[in-house]
């Protein structure tokens, strides 16, 4: 029979609700201090899509946002992030945007793009029964082009604003990647229980991406007052926390869904894997598990009240052979909704690979001056390990998740590279790199 499913603990809200009731507003006002360039040549090291998509295919269920946040940034970030998401939380995107430009933490023009690139995804949504997110992902693809050739913003606005583009961009890229699967909209149902963030005809996905697109912007400015150089990482930070919220949040109707999502994650070397199921709908009374090349080979699912999420483990049986699960929703109707795209892993791969991590920090500093560089996505897998090398710096101190580095005041061919080994036999190595220029401002 396999271990039996069992629900990961809903703690996320007795967890936001708590933090953010006592966190602490920070209101100071945006200074944006690096120039403008005619086009920004570095962009492709603020382009998170990569990223994104795979935590939303392999990680999302696991992620904690004690885990997402770097050790340096927990005490004064997350107090200051649950209070401005608990004010923001629920309202439109654009209505959010139009507020940070009044209160001045963002210039009209960067709020202009915010809105335009977000919109790339959300609007499809709402106009069409099944949208196409290869077009989608080509349309913010060309957004990124767009904004990296802008006269209206600075650099660092740059940056911000290809950070939110390819967070949207990465959101577009994982459900293209299992389309076609059953939407279902508002207009016109009269079964729809709204929520907070699901308002005018969102649909599902149109919630999560309205947590994520608001916590993105909510990341960025609350880290403002510490300049533009932690603001992306602070926005892929936010997005990941919103994204996740709305996964226990969303879906805003009664319907019977598809299972959406499949995370998993490892406690060792073998190709056992604690597989986690999410975006199934509020009407399912149970899920169906087939898996094809694994163990258990089938197992039924109970889904209580409230139920977001559903755990169970799988062991893959032939290491050439890639384990493909197919999950059924079994309807409160009697009807059924089958997952239209199987989800297909290779354990054994899985098990010794590098994937789902990122790296991330200023690429434009001030000569001689300290930053700090953070490893994303290191904590999805007990396996890795880290070496940190910079050349034209020194390294200060560093941990397997982040590091601090002195550049020289002579800064030529400057980068910082982050070594990610998965330590099992045979197991990947993966280096990343960011190239330094010395045309940062003071920080």
């Amino acid at each position: 029979m396999g271990n039996l499913p069992f629900v990961r603990p809903i703690i996320l809200t007795l967890f936001f609700t708590t933090i953010l009731l006592n966190g602490c507003k920070r209101d100071d006002v945006i200074h944006v201090k690096a120039g403008v360039m005619s086009e920004y040549s570095n962009w492709n090291q603020v382009d998170y899509s990569d990223f994104i998509y795979h935590q939303f295919k392999y990680n999302l269920a696991y992620l904690e946002p004690e885990t997402i946040v770097p050790e340096s940034m927990k005490e004064t970030f997350l107090p200051a992030f649950y209070s401005l998401s608990n004010e923001l939380k629920g309202r439109k995107f654009a209505d959010v945007v139009d507020l940070m430009v009044q209160r001045k933490h963002i210039s009209r023009n960067l709020g202009n793009v915010l809105s335009e690139s977000q919109l790339l995804l959300e609007e499809p949504l709402l106009n069409s029964q099944q949208p196409d997110f290869a077009k989608i992902t080509n349309d913010l693809t060309n957004k990124i082009s767009e904004i990296t050739k802008s006269t209206n913003l600075t650099t660092a606005e740059k940056k911000m604003a290809i950070a939110h583009t390819s967070i949207m961009k990465g959101v577009s890229m994982y459900f293209n990647d299992i389309s076609p699967i059953r939407y279902e909209f508002s207009q016109g149902s009269e079964s729809l229980e709204f929520r907070d963030g699901c308002r005018d005809g969102h649909s599902w996905i149109g919630c999560m991406i309205e947590f994520t697109g608001t916590f993105a912007l909510t990341g960025a400015i609350i880290t403002h007052g510490e300049g533009p150089l932690v603001q992306v990482p602070a926005a892929i930070i936010g997005g990941l926390i919103g994204a996740l919220v709305g996964l226990f949040e969303c879906p805003c109707d009664l319907d019977c869904f598809a299972v959406v999502g499949l995370s998993l994650k490892f406690s060792d070397c073998n190709p056992t894997a604690e597989y986690t199921v999410w975006g199934f709908g509020r009407d399912d009374e149970s899920l169906s598990v087939v898996n094809f090349g694994g163990s258990p080979a089938s197992l039924l699912i109970p889904v209580i009240d409230g139920m977001r999420s559903a755990t169970f483990t799988v062991t893959q049986d032939n290491p050439d052979v890639p384990v493909r699960t197919t999950i059924t929703s079994n309807c409160s109707d009697g009807q059924t909704n089958v997952s239209q795209e199987e989800f297909i892993r290779n354990l054994f791969v899985l098990a010794r690979s590098v994937q789902g991590v990122s790296l991330a920090g200023p690429d434009q500093i001030a000569p001689g001056f300290t930053y700090t560089y953070y490893g994303f996505g290191l904590l999805n897998n007990p396996n890795y390990t880290t070496r940190w090398f910079v050349n034209g710096g020194t390294i200060i101190n560093s941990s397997n998740g982040e590091a601090t580095v002195q550049w020289s005041s002579n800064l030529q061919n400057a980068w910082i590279q982050m070594e990610v080994t998965n330590n099992c036999s045979g197991g990947q190595t993966q280096v990343f790199t960011l190239q330094i220029t010395g045309d940062g401002p003071i920080p």
